[in-house]
C-alpha cells in the first residue's frame, strides 16, 4: 500500500493540498502508510482531515492486509473507506476489514483492474485489490455529488419561484487522484459522448425538467412545513457518505465490519437514483426529518409522489455527468 518514509509522506501530503487548491470535488487515494493503527496526529491523517474540513469527500482504500486489520487511513472517521470483492461478489480474502463489533470499511466494490481493449504487452499485471475498488467508489461519489448540486439548484428555483425548462448549469465532476502508479494512458477509453465533449470542452451541463418535477418538490416541502420540519440541503462529505450508504446493496453472508453498508458499483446507483423518493432524498440530506415526520407520512409521501426522476433523466445525468468524469491526477513517488 504504501510506506511511512518521510520524503513520501510529504509528497503524499502535497499532492492532497494541490488538489483542495485545484477545488477537487471528491479526492481518492489507494495508498497509505504500512501501519493499521489510527493516529489523529500523523500528518497523512491530518492532509485528509483537512480536505474535508475543505468539503471534499476522500475516498480511501482500506488496505490488502486482510480480515481484521484495515490501513490506518481508513480507520479515519472523517473518510469513506473501501474494501472489494471479486467478479462474483466475493470478498477478496486480502481486502481489509475491521474486527468482529467494530467498525469497518464503508462500502466494498469490485477490486478487479479495469479491463483496456488493447494494453501495452510491457505493462505489468496488477492483482484485485481495495487500490481498484476505490477508485470506482470515488467515480460515484463524484457522480451523486453533481446530482446532489442539481437537486439542490431545482428546489432552490422552486422555492424562487424560477423554474423554467433547464436547469441551471452542473459542472463537469473532477476526481482528484493521488498515487504512485498513476497513468493517463491506462485507463479506459472514455464513451463517445463524454469522448466528443471532451473534445470540445464542455465542462458544464443543463438539464431538462418538467413540471412533474416542480410538483414534486413543492410537494415535498408542503409536508416538511406542515409538519414543522426542517431540512437543510447541502452537498457536504456527510451528504455523500450517506448517498453511498444508501446506495450500497447488502451482501448476503458478510458481516458490517466486513462489507460496510454493501456493494456500491453502477449498477446499484442507477437503481437508487430510478427510484429516488421524497424518502430517500430526506435520508439522503436530513435523516432527522424522518424522525420528525414519521414512519407512515414518509411511506405515504412516497406512494404519492414516487419517485423524482424518470429513467431517461437518470440515463442523461449518467452520459454528461458520470461517463466524462475528469481527473486531476497528482502522481507522488
Amino acid at each position: 500500500m504504501g510506506s511511512d518514509n518521510g520524503n513520501w509522506v510529504e509528497h503524499i501530503c502535497s499532492g492532497i493540498d494541490s488538489c483542495i487548491e485545484q477545488g477537487v470535488d471528491v479526492m481518492v487515494l489507494s495508498l497509505g502508510p504500512d501501519s493499521t493503527k489510527f493516529n489523529p496526529d500523523h500528518p497523512l491523517q491530518k492532509a485528509t482531515k483537512s480536505a474535508y474540513d475543505h468539503h471534499i469527500p476522500v475516498v480511501v482504500a482500506a488496505g490488502n492486509f486482510g480480515p481484521g486489520k484495515m490501513q490506518s487511513l481508513a480507520k479515519a472517521p472523517w473518510v469513506i473507506s473501501v474494501g472489494a470483492v471479486d467478479a462474483d461478489e466475493r470478498l477478496l480474502p486480502i481486502s481489509g476489514t475491521g474486527l468482529e463489533g467494530q467498525p469497518g470499511p464503508t462500502v466494498v466494490s469490485y477490486g478487479m483492474p479495469a479491463k483496456l481493449p488493447n494494453p501495452d504487452p510491457r505493462w505489468p499485471a496488477f492483482s484485485p485489490g481495495t487500490s481498484f475498488a476505490a477508485p470506482k467508489v470515488a467515480g460515484i461519489a463524484a457522480f451523486i455529488r453533481a446530482c446532489i448540486r442539481l437537486i439542490i439548484s431545482d428546489l432552490g428555483a422552486q422555492q424562487s419561484g424560477q423554474w423554467s425548462v433547464f436547469s441551471q448549469f452542473i459542472r463537469l465532476p473532477v476526481v482528484g487522484v493521488i498515487d504512485t502508479g498513476v497513468d493517463a494512458s491506462r485507463l479506459p477509453p472514455l464513451p463517445q459522448l463524454a469522448e466528443w465533449n471532451n473534445q470540445r470542452g464542455h465542462s458544464q451541463f443543463q438539464f431538462a425538467r418538467g413540471k412533474e418535477e416542480e410538483q414534486w418538490y413543492k410537494s415535498v416541502v408542503d409536508v416538511l412545513t406542515g409538519a414543522g420540519a426542517s431540512c437543510t440541503m447541502a452537498d457536504s462529505p456527510e451528504t455523500v457518505r450517506r448517498a453511498l450508504q444508501l446506495i450500497a446493496r447488502k451482501l448476503e453472508g458478510n458481516a458490517a465490519n466486513e462489507v460496510g453498508a454493501g456493494l456500491v458499483s453502477w449498477q446499484e446507483t442507477s437503481a437508487f437514483m430510478s427510484r429516488l423518493t421524497p424518502g430517500l432524498l430526506l435520508a439522503m440530506f436530513c435523516p432527522e426529518a424522518i424522525g420528525k415526520l414519521g414512519d407512515a407520512m414518509v411511506d405515504e409521501m412516497n406512494r404519492k409522489l414516487g419517485p423524482l426522476w424518470r429513467s431517461n433523466k437518470v440515463d442523461a445525468l449518467r452520459m454528461n455527468l458520470y461517463d466524462g468524469i475528469r481527473i486531476a491526477a497528482v502522481r507522488v513517488c
